[in-house]
């Protein structure tokens, strides 16, 4: 059991890695990590909710079945921006310790951990969507998914003690 669990994160990780754009196609602005907000992704927590209570009961199980593969589509391609979103923030805060703009000699290691957990997440939630597409509701953990996000975002605002 524990042997196919270990499979399937591997799986997942080689499905991530593959999927995240290159560095070359991120326009690496400063100012869009400043505006940036996680506000976007609001509308994930609503696609896979078992809420449709209405619709499940006028339609047939095939419409239904075909619904829900499309709100996981849906909620797919909010995924893939998520997560590029993520590694582009990752991949400037990354520039800004090799550039020497930020004095943390801990930073380097900090940021791994962060693409670590982040990618732990990830995983979980790939489980979560095979799970739905199963038609076994598992918490998808979103939430501690945009955490993360906004953690790699607060690696980018000035420190107060750089603005001084």
């Amino acid at each position: 059991m524990g042997a196919v669990s270990l499979g399937t994160a591997i799986l997942t990780w080689a499905l991530v890695a593959s999927r995240t754009s290159s560095a070359a196609e991120w326009d690496l602005d400063p100012d869009w990590c400043a505006d940036y907000t996680t506000d976007q992704y609001i509308p994930m927590f609503r696609l896979l909710a078992d809420n449709d209570g209405e619709v499940s009961r006028l339609t047939s199980r095939r419409i239904r079945r075909r619904i829900r593969t499309e709100k996981r589509n849906i909620f797919r391609g909010y995924l893939r921006n998520l997560i590029r979103d993520f590694n582009r923030m990752h991949h400037m805060a990354r520039l800004a310790c090799v550039r020497g703009e930020l004095d943390r000699p801990d930073f380097g290691l900090e940021l791994m951990r962060l693409q670590g957990r982040f990618l732990l997440k990830v995983a979980g939630v790939h489980y979560a969507l095979a799970m739905h597409t199963m038609g076994i509701s598992v918490s998808i953990g979103l939430e501690s998914l945009i955490e993360g996000l906004q953690s790699a975002q607060l690696y980018l605002q000035p420190s107060p003690v750089a603005a001084s």
